[in-house]
């Protein structure tokens, strides 16, 4: 049982296209959050609602909040943000050509 003025725990669920951010949200969180990060999920990607769906109910198991944070960022920065080296040691996608596609 948590305390009485304890926040809800919550799972976070980070939704941006790769390079927007959603590796260097955590550090900057508190260390009670919960993640779930995710890659892109486009309009037309089979299974996106039926993750969705499990996500929701996981967080319902935990008797947890379930927020969906979307990132967006300008093409421009993107390009950079994709190609950098640090994610390539992540072994993270980095074809900043694909992001102008």
């Amino acid at each position: 049982m948590r305390p009485v003025n304890a926040p809800a725990p919550t799972i976070y669920l980070l939704v941006g296209y790769p390079g927007t951010g959603k590796y260097t949200v955590a550090p900057l969180s508190p260390p009670g959050w919960s993640f779930v990060f995710t890659n892109w999920i486009g309009e037309n990607e089979s299974g996106a609602r039926d993750y969705l769906e499990r996500l929701r109910a996981i967080a319902g198991a935990r008797a947890s909040e379930f927020v969906i944070v979307r990132l967006v960022c300008e093409t421009a920065e993107l390009t950079t943000r994709v190609a950098t080296p640090q994610r390539r040691e992540r072994m993270k996608w980095t074809d900043a050509a694909a992001v102008l596609r």
